[in-house]
């Protein structure tokens, strides 16, 4: 027995364990699920019977991971009740090679959006480059690359969204946007925000004074990474943001303010980038400079400390602060309401232990 195939087997006792009505075949080197199943649409059968579902996953460890996944998941659906062929079947019949059909979608969809040549390679072709470019597209393919991704993140969201872009083009009709799960941009804050004491040594970590620069704006002003070349000074010394994500914004509270001066932010060096450029190309640049200086986290996690110095810190309201961070009071409080709650708890208990009258223990 293989390696394959003892995981194979293993995996297969599990489903059974767990009452899961499904079980994990391998074909040649290939892995597909097999059960007792709905007739497939425009099928002559009536009843349901033994069939199987190609998964196109390779019979190695990630792939037999992935296809017990996908068993669990068609196993739960044929116990309530819920099961569809839908995203198993290509139904629009195109047998268009898929290279051809990307090309095609490029010149339709970047002549309705302005996307830059570094966005449509980083960002749709990162996807669709995972498929054999010489076979048609079909849902079947596709799924495997989906459930491969963690569930509720934005990978999954990503992965699913850009797909479902080409299907739809296609006229291949699934919806791959209930795979996404719920991520949403706020439950990406809670990664570790840096101590301003991890900010400063990580601007001093900065050699080039141009990203020094880019650095210390983000950290002092709160800014996206993209809005460090879509920003300036106005004469008295407040900084206007020109036209960021959510369009023109004035701010006129830098944390603290002793940066503006010790990092001598006034004074504009910021690094030399094609402006025209989209916001993810200026993004990445910004990402790939922090890791070189190996400051120790993301660009984004400035902006997250200058929110949560400003609402916890100094006790800034939340409108303020939302002003000056360019987003509405409802997105602040869902980004840094656990923040907000913890400092409330950590000031309260600190008052009630000052105080002098505090009840006794029975003696």
């Amino acid at each position: 027995m293989t390696e394959a195939e003892a995981q194979i087997k293993a995996a297969n006792q599990r489903l059974k364990q767990a009452l899961f009505p499904v079980t994990i075949r391998q074909r040649g080197n290939k892995l597909s699920l097999r059960a007792t199943l709905p007739p497939k649409p425009n099928s002559s059968r009536v009843q349901p019977s033994q069939q199987a579902i190609a998964l196109g996953l390779p019979a190695n460890t990630i792939g037999i991971q992935q296809a017990e996944i996908e068993a669990v998941r068609i196993g739960t659906q044929l116990i309530t009740g819920n099961f569809s062929w839908k995203p198993y079947l290509s139904r629009g019949g195109n047998r268009e090679p898929l290279h051809s059909l990307i090309k095609r979608f490029e010149v339709f969809h970047r002549s309705k959006n302005k996307i830059s040549d570094y966005t449509w390679k980083q960002h749709y072709l990162y996807y669709y480059y995972r498929l054999p470019q010489g076979e048609p597209l079909s849902v079947a393919a596709i799924m495997p690359l989906i459930l491969a991704k963690k569930e509720h993140t934005r990978a999954r969201q990503q992965i699913c969204r850009q797909w479902q872009k080409l299907c739809d083009f296609a006229e291949l009709k699934v919806n791959l946007l209930e795979y996404q799960g719920r991520y949403n941009s706020s439950t990406s804050v809670f990664r570790e925000v840096p101590l301003d004491e991890e900010i400063l040594e990580g601007y001093h970590r900065m050699r080039s004074p141009q990203w020094r620069w880019v650095y210390g704006m983000m950290a002092t002003y709160g800014l996206r990474d993209h809005e460090c070349w879509l920003c300036e000074f106005n004469a008295d010394g407040d900084l206007q943001v020109l036209d960021g994500k959510t369009g023109p914004r004035l701010i006129q509270l830098p944390l603290y303010e002793q940066w503006v001066d010790e990092w001598d932010l006034r004074s504009v060096v910021r690094p030399q980038l094609d402006i025209d450029a989209d916001r993810y190309y200026l993004a990445a640049q910004c990402s790939q400079a922090f890791r070189r200086a190996e400051v120790g986290f993301p660009p984004y996690t400035l902006r997250y400390a200058y929110g949560h110095r400003g609402t916890v810190s100094f006790g800034y309201e939340v409108p303020i602060m939302s002003v000056q961070m360019g987003h509405s009071p409802a997105v602040h409080r869902r980004t840094y309401q656990r923040f907000i709650n913890a400092a409330l708890v950590t000031k309260k208990v600190a008052e009630m232990k000052a105080r002098s009258n505090l009840p006794m223990p029975p003696s």
